[in-house]
């Protein structure tokens, strides 16, 4: 049987929503030292639901306020 594919709106991806709507986010997929950039408003609230659905997971992240290419958000890196 064939591996099935992954896309992006995938409904059991973990899913950020600083916002008010929900980001599909991969961040199960991110290896130790790999980050991912989501771009938001309230970076607080993003913050709070990386960390707290890493520590979930056993997992540990770094997530620093950012502007990337103009867009402002927050940088997460697995550190663990």
């Amino acid at each position: 049987m064939a591996p099935t594919k992954r896309n992006s709106f995938d409904v059991n991806l973990p899913k950020l929503s600083p916002d008010g709507f929900e980001l599909p986010v991969e961040l199960d997929r991110l290896s130790v030292g790999m980050s991912v950039f989501v771009p938001c408003k309230n970076t607080t609230a993003c913050s709070r639901q990386a960390k707290i659905w890493a520590t979930q997971r056993a997992m540990r992240f770094e997530v620093r306020v950012v502007i990337e290419g103009g867009l402002y958000g927050v940088r997460i890196w697995r550190v663990e």
